[in-house]
């Protein structure tokens, strides 16, 4: 089988320093700003279904699929993976010390650096364009 090679916008990321749980974000998305802002409205949406549920209605499979829920959620905002690669098989609703969810502690951790990332690609393709014009604008004259 014949291999297509070639360069992929993708930036891996690994998860609590463990080079074997990685996730690849292609943060040149011109979409991935408007997915991340409404990620946090969406989960919250998600969030406020269950917690409006009655405590007799609480129960394992509630949580098994609010679980499924939330990763379908970061998965089609940051690509197909990044919850199994971030979360494993710990199911994302899990509380962590200070009493927030994982997922929680995740998008608080993933999103500024996302940004911070999207806005350096930003910069080089502004650097990138403006070298090409500068040669247009050489030619024209």
């Amino acid at each position: 089988m014949q291999s297509l090679n070639f360069k992929t916008p993708l930036k891996t990321y690994a998860i609590n320093d463990d080079e074997n749980a990685v996730i690849k974000i292609n943060t040149t998305d011109f979409g991935l700003i408007d997915r991340l802002k409404n990620l946090v409205e969406r989960t919250g949406k998600i969030a406020d279904k269950y917690k409006a549920m009655s405590e007799d209605k609480l129960n394992i499979d509630v949580f098994i699929d609010f679980d499924k829920d939330i990763r379908k959620e970061i998965d089609y905002v940051l690509g197909e993976g990044v919850s199994q690669s971030a979360f494993g098989n710990v199911n994302c609703l899990s509380i962590c010390d200070d009493g927030s969810m994982i997922f929680e502690n995740f998008l608080n951790c993933v999103v500024p650096v996302i940004l911070n990332d999207v806005q350096t690609a930003v910069a080089n393709r502004s650097k990138h364009i403006e070298k090409y014009t500068n040669q247009a604008k050489r030619l024209t004259k």
